[in-house]
Protein backbone atom coordinates (compact mmCIF):
# COMPACT_ATOMS: atom_id res chain seq x y z
CA UNK A 1 0.00 0.00 0.00
CA UNK A 2 2.99 2.19 0.87
CA UNK A 3 4.56 1.78 -2.49
CA UNK A 4 1.46 2.14 -4.31
CA UNK A 5 0.54 5.63 -2.68
CA UNK A 6 4.45 6.62 -3.19
CA UNK A 7 4.01 6.60 -7.19
CA UNK A 8 0.39 7.69 -7.24
CA UNK A 9 1.61 10.95 -5.36
CA UNK A 10 4.84 11.45 -6.48
CA UNK A 11 4.50 14.59 -7.92
CA UNK A 12 2.94 16.58 -5.59
CA UNK A 13 3.75 20.04 -4.79
CA UNK A 14 5.76 20.90 -1.32
CA UNK A 15 4.03 20.76 1.62
CA UNK A 16 1.43 18.13 0.64
CA UNK A 17 1.07 14.80 2.20
CA UNK A 18 -1.63 12.17 1.22
CA UNK A 19 -1.54 10.70 4.92
CA UNK A 20 -3.73 7.59 4.06
CA UNK A 21 -6.20 6.00 1.14
CA UNK A 22 -9.82 4.28 1.98
CA UNK A 23 -11.15 2.93 -1.73
CA UNK A 24 -14.18 1.35 0.14
CA UNK A 25 -15.13 4.10 1.66
CA UNK A 26 -17.33 5.44 -1.19
CA UNK A 27 -20.07 2.31 -1.04
CA UNK A 28 -20.47 3.73 2.47
CA UNK A 29 -22.08 6.86 1.93
CA UNK A 30 -25.66 7.02 2.25
CA UNK A 31 -27.36 8.48 -0.65
CA UNK A 32 -28.33 12.14 -0.79
CA UNK A 33 -25.59 12.58 1.88
CA UNK A 34 -24.51 15.89 2.99
CA UNK A 35 -20.56 16.43 3.78
CA UNK A 36 -19.89 17.95 7.70
CA UNK A 37 -16.14 18.74 8.91
CA UNK A 38 -16.47 17.80 12.59
CA UNK A 39 -13.79 19.14 15.06
CA UNK A 40 -13.68 17.28 18.48
CA UNK A 41 -11.53 18.96 21.49
CA UNK A 42 -10.89 17.41 24.84
CA UNK A 43 -9.90 18.17 27.70
CA UNK A 44 -7.05 16.48 29.71
CA UNK A 45 -8.95 12.98 30.28
CA UNK A 46 -12.35 14.02 28.90
CA UNK A 47 -13.86 10.85 28.80
CA UNK A 48 -15.61 11.74 25.64
CA UNK A 49 -19.60 11.05 24.19
CA UNK A 50 -20.90 7.63 25.99
CA UNK A 51 -21.70 4.43 23.57
CA UNK A 52 -22.99 5.85 20.30
CA UNK A 53 -23.42 5.75 16.47
CA UNK A 54 -23.13 7.97 13.74
CA UNK A 55 -25.68 8.36 11.02
CA UNK A 56 -23.04 7.84 8.22
CA UNK A 57 -19.13 6.72 7.58
CA UNK A 58 -16.74 9.67 9.41
CA UNK A 59 -12.80 9.85 7.83
CA UNK A 60 -10.00 12.07 9.20
CA UNK A 61 -7.01 12.40 11.76
CA UNK A 62 -5.88 13.45 15.29
CA UNK A 63 -4.41 16.88 15.13
CA UNK A 64 -3.29 17.11 18.70
CA UNK A 65 -2.78 14.46 21.86
CA UNK A 66 -3.95 10.93 21.70
CA UNK A 67 -7.30 9.33 21.41
CA UNK A 68 -8.49 6.17 22.97
CA UNK A 69 -10.55 5.34 20.20
CA UNK A 70 -12.60 1.71 20.23
CA UNK A 71 -15.18 0.30 17.33
CA UNK A 72 -17.16 -2.67 17.99
CA UNK A 73 -15.79 -5.19 16.15
CA UNK A 74 -12.14 -3.97 16.84
CA UNK A 75 -9.54 -3.80 19.81
CA UNK A 76 -9.32 -0.32 21.75
CA UNK A 77 -6.16 1.60 20.42
CA UNK A 78 -4.60 4.59 21.13
CA UNK A 79 -4.30 7.09 18.06
CA UNK A 80 -2.00 10.00 18.18
CA UNK A 81 -1.31 13.21 16.54
CA UNK A 82 -1.27 12.29 12.71
CA UNK A 83 -2.53 8.92 12.97
CA UNK A 84 -6.32 8.65 10.74
CA UNK A 85 -9.04 7.08 11.44
CA UNK A 86 -12.00 5.44 9.92
CA UNK A 87 -15.73 5.06 11.05
CA UNK A 88 -18.36 2.92 8.97
CA UNK A 89 -21.08 4.56 10.75
CA UNK A 90 -24.76 2.64 10.49
CA UNK A 91 -24.95 0.03 12.76
CA UNK A 92 -21.09 0.16 14.25
CA UNK A 93 -21.51 1.33 17.49
CA UNK A 94 -18.19 3.62 18.59
CA UNK A 95 -17.10 2.34 22.36
CA UNK A 96 -14.72 4.87 23.07
CA UNK A 97 -13.32 8.29 21.88
CA UNK A 98 -11.43 9.49 24.74
CA UNK A 99 -8.35 11.83 25.30
CA UNK A 100 -6.00 9.42 26.67
CA UNK A 101 -3.58 12.22 28.41
CA UNK A 102 -4.73 13.05 31.64
CA UNK A 103 -3.25 16.44 31.28
CA UNK A 104 -3.21 18.18 28.14
CA UNK A 105 -6.33 18.66 25.71
CA UNK A 106 -6.22 16.34 22.54
CA UNK A 107 -8.28 16.57 19.32
CA UNK A 108 -9.19 15.61 16.15
CA UNK A 109 -11.03 16.65 12.66
CA UNK A 110 -13.51 14.52 10.83
CA UNK A 111 -15.24 14.38 7.89
CA UNK A 112 -18.87 12.84 8.21
CA UNK A 113 -21.02 12.03 5.53
CA UNK A 114 -24.68 11.57 6.63
CA UNK A 115 -28.15 12.37 5.29
CA UNK A 116 -29.72 15.95 5.79
CA UNK A 117 -30.66 16.89 9.20
CA UNK A 118 -29.69 13.36 11.19
CA UNK A 119 -27.80 13.88 14.12
CA UNK A 120 -24.14 13.66 14.44
CA UNK A 121 -24.33 11.20 16.80
CA UNK A 122 -26.93 8.37 19.01
CA UNK A 123 -26.14 7.12 22.16
CA UNK A 124 -26.86 3.70 22.52
CA UNK A 125 -28.97 2.40 25.82
CA UNK A 126 -27.34 0.25 28.55
CA UNK A 127 -29.83 -2.36 27.46
CA UNK A 128 -28.59 -2.68 23.90
CA UNK A 129 -24.85 -2.60 24.69
CA UNK A 130 -25.84 -5.81 27.33
CA UNK A 131 -26.60 -7.71 24.44
CA UNK A 132 -24.20 -6.82 22.35
CA UNK A 133 -21.43 -7.64 24.28
CA UNK A 134 -19.92 -10.61 22.27
CA UNK A 135 -19.09 -8.19 19.66
CA UNK A 136 -16.99 -6.23 21.73
CA UNK A 137 -12.83 -6.98 20.71
CA UNK A 138 -10.76 -6.92 23.65
CA UNK A 139 -6.83 -6.80 24.66
CA UNK A 140 -5.05 -8.31 27.17
CA UNK A 141 -2.81 -5.65 27.65
CA UNK A 142 -4.81 -2.62 26.90
CA UNK A 143 -5.95 -0.34 29.87
CA UNK A 144 -9.31 0.97 28.97
CA UNK A 145 -12.01 2.61 30.63
CA UNK A 146 -15.23 1.43 32.33
CA UNK A 147 -17.85 -0.19 30.51
CA UNK A 148 -20.55 0.34 32.90
CA UNK A 149 -21.27 3.70 32.02
CA UNK A 150 -24.18 5.34 33.49
CA UNK A 151 -27.06 5.72 30.22
CA UNK A 152 -27.67 9.69 30.55
CA UNK A 153 -30.09 10.10 27.79
CA UNK A 154 -32.77 8.36 25.94
CA UNK A 155 -32.02 6.20 23.40
CA UNK A 156 -31.85 8.25 19.85
CA UNK A 157 -31.25 11.73 22.27
CA UNK A 158 -28.90 13.57 19.72
CA UNK A 159 -25.57 15.03 20.71
CA UNK A 160 -24.08 18.07 19.46
CA UNK A 161 -21.11 19.77 19.15
CA UNK A 162 -20.77 23.24 20.70
CA UNK A 163 -17.12 25.52 21.18
CA UNK A 164 -14.58 23.25 22.18
CA UNK A 165 -16.24 19.99 23.09
CA UNK A 166 -19.57 18.11 23.85
CA UNK A 167 -22.73 19.70 24.47
CA UNK A 168 -25.90 17.72 24.81
CA UNK A 169 -29.06 18.66 23.44
CA UNK A 170 -32.07 18.98 25.19
CA UNK A 171 -30.17 17.42 28.15
CA UNK A 172 -30.29 17.98 31.76
CA UNK A 173 -26.86 19.21 33.47
CA UNK A 174 -27.61 17.56 36.27
CA UNK A 175 -27.57 13.86 34.30
CA UNK A 176 -24.43 14.52 32.50
CA UNK A 177 -22.44 15.66 36.03
CA UNK A 178 -23.95 12.32 37.15
CA UNK A 179 -22.06 10.23 33.84
CA UNK A 180 -18.80 12.55 33.81
CA UNK A 181 -19.00 11.01 37.88
CA UNK A 182 -19.69 7.43 36.92
CA UNK A 183 -16.65 7.77 34.63
CA UNK A 184 -14.39 9.31 37.24
CA UNK A 185 -15.18 7.06 39.96
CA UNK A 186 -14.00 3.91 37.50
CA UNK A 187 -10.34 5.69 37.94
CA UNK A 188 -9.69 3.59 40.86
CA UNK A 189 -11.15 -0.12 39.19
CA UNK A 190 -9.90 -2.88 38.26
CA UNK A 191 -8.07 -3.18 34.90
CA UNK A 192 -9.28 -4.72 31.44
CA UNK A 193 -9.94 -8.27 31.86
CA UNK A 194 -11.95 -10.54 29.04
CA UNK A 195 -15.36 -12.05 30.72
CA UNK A 196 -15.20 -15.93 31.20
CA UNK A 197 -16.35 -17.83 28.20
CA UNK A 198 -16.57 -15.06 25.56
CA UNK A 199 -14.50 -11.88 24.53
CA UNK A 200 -17.05 -9.63 26.11
CA UNK A 201 -15.64 -6.93 28.31
CA UNK A 202 -16.15 -6.52 32.01
CA UNK A 203 -16.08 -3.48 33.77
CA UNK A 204 -12.41 -1.53 33.05
CA UNK A 205 -10.57 1.40 34.43
CA UNK A 206 -9.80 4.72 33.23
CA UNK A 207 -6.82 4.54 30.84
CA UNK A 208 -3.91 5.19 32.03
CA UNK A 209 -1.98 8.01 29.86
CA UNK A 210 1.23 7.75 29.43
Amino acid sequence: MEEYMSAEHAHLPPGVEVITTLPEAAARIPAGAEARTIRVTLPPGDPGAPPHRHPGPIFGYVTQGEILFELEGQPPRVLKAGDALFEPGGDVIHLQGANNLPDVQSQLVVTMFAPPGTPILTVVSAEELAERRHRRVTSHDATCRCECRLQVSAPGEPFGWLGGGYALLGMDSRLLSRYRRSVARARSGPRCAPALGDRAHRCTSWPAGR
